[in-house]
């Protein structure tokens, strides 16, 4: 199979709602990174540029209600942070994924991204990322 266009997208960390100014601030000092949307939208995000590789970064803060911190390194909770990965060709990418290991989620949230599940369960997201 042909491995469609697929790059590094964006890191999703979750946290509790009243984490979300923290987690803005620490991100944004220690990463360089700036603010790209409202802290109160449901998924605040960060971005900027890799210093080392001057790509681009985009960090998304995912707060959620029941949130339980982990427990690394102990296997109770996790880690609890996914990769959103982008893709220019959703269907091909799904496929490729699938052909190398992947799942597909029961469960998914939007026709722009596919939530996967790697080789040993972890969630990634596949995510339509427009050609630059």
């Amino acid at each position: 199979m042909e491995k469609p266009f697929v790059c590094f997208g964006t890191v999703t960390i979750d946290c509790a709602p009243e984490h979300v100014p923290a987690m803005i601030d620490f991100y944004s000092n220690i990463l360089d990174l700036k603010l790209g949307n409202s802290p109160e939208d449901p998924f605040p995000f960060l971005s900027g540029k890799d210093k080392l590789s001057g790509a681009d970064l985009r960090m998304i803060l995912q707060p959620l209600e029941d949130y339980l911190p982990p427990t690394w390194p102990g296997n109770e909770r996790g880690t609890q942070v996914h990769i959103d990965l982008g893709v220019r060709d959703l269907p091909a990418a799904v496929a490729y994924a699938k052909s190398i290991g992947a799942k597909e989620s029961p469960v998914q949230f939007s026709e722009n991204w596919r939530v996967m599940l790697d080789p040993a369960g972890h969630p990634f997201c596949l995510c339509l990322f427009p050609e630059e």
